[in-house]
């Protein structure tokens, strides 16, 4: 047997312990691999304090899902480098739309006479947006104006991710029926 199996053995019988709630694997598996999850979110973010928020997100996720990981699709070790990627990769696509909304918001603060036509547009906006239910209205605002991804709101609200999905749409098509004719959206 390689050492390369045994490794896998060992990673697996590891979830399945924090599977069952042993915070002691959960130990184990974090001292195994936090370093290379950390080195790679840092290579990604290019910012180790960003990279720590990563590694803790991870492990938290792979403890709510250890019950779902499935030893025969794959490894411990590649399932927490793909997440690792994926949460990096969100963040920094997250980070950067946050700074440009911010950025824009800042250029709009600086304006001393908001057009007319603008106040109404906001107005509309939010009028349509308070008509929603409140699910799809708490989703869309903090995807939309406080820019997390559809990842990360789906860790902060505890839903599945396809319900993220599917409850923003919902609300868009909502929101769109609501402003067609009056915005050009």
């Amino acid at each position: 047997m390689s050492s390369s199996s045994i490794d896998s053995a060992f990673d697996a019988r590891i979830m399945a312990q924090i599977a069952t709630g042993d915070p002691k694997a959960a130990g184990k598996l974090f001292d195994r691999y936090a370093p290379l999850a950390f080195n790679l979110a840092a290579r990604i973010l290019k910012s180790t304090v960003e990279a720590e928020e990563v590694v803790q997100e991870l492990f938290v996720r792979i403890w709510q899902d250890a019950a779902k990981f499935d030893s025969t699709r794959g490894e411990v070790k590649s399932w927490m480098i793909q997440m690792t990627r994926s949460m990096s990769i969100d963040r920094l696509r997250s980070t950067s739309s946050r700074s440009k909304r911010e950025e824009t918001y800042a250029q709009l603060q600086e304006t001393d006479n908001p057009k007319g036509e603008e106040i109404e547009e906001a107005k509309l906006v939010k009028a349509a947006l308070a008509e929603l239910p409140e699910d799809e209205r708490s989703l869309i605002t903090a995807a939309y104006f406080e820019g997390f991804t559809q990842s990360e709101l789906a860790l902060q609200f505890k839903l599945p991710l396809g319900t993220v999905k599917s409850k923003i749409r919902q609300g868009m098509l909502k929101m769109r029926r609501r402003l067609g004719g009056v915005l050009n959206i």
